[in-house]
């Protein structure tokens, strides 16, 4: 890990404690091809966070490309383990989105943020 990523992963958790202490692993990485192709590569039997400050083919929703030049973007996937697959996820990135919402306005007094479909999230409409 980079004295950057270092840096990084201390800020993220010191902003949600319990979260990343008792709920899930993090790691963050200088640059990735896609935080989502790593998951699904790195299979765990934990929950992860996987944060890449540059990925270089991420994938976007109905097969679209999702580039991410270091500095401008913090590239985010969260895996998890299910027991069990539920029938339906289809609610799940929009639930996910609304909770990263109220997450922002309470820790860190953003208002008027918007939520994109699915998970998009846009404060003066500048994505977040």
């Amino acid at each position: 890990m980079t004295q950057k990523n270092e840096l990084v992963t201390q800020k993220i958790k010191a902003n949600a404690p319990f979260f990343f202490s008792e709920l899930c692993e993090l790691a963050v990485w200088d640059t990735l091809d896609s935080t989502n192709s790593y998951l699904l590569r790195e299979r765990s039997s934990h929950t992860r966070a996987i944060i890449a400050l540059d990925q270089s083919h991420g994938r976007g929703r109905l097969g679209k490309t999702w580039y991410a030049k270091a500095g401008d973007q913090l590239c985010v996937s969260l895996g998890f383990f299910l027991n069990k697959m539920p029938e339906d996820l289809s609610a799940l990135t929009l639930a996910i989105g609304i909770g990263l919402a109220d997450f922002f306005e309470s820790n860190y007094k953003l208002s008027n943020i918007k939520l994109k479909w699915p998970n998009d999230l846009y404060v003066n409409d500048a994505k977040l």
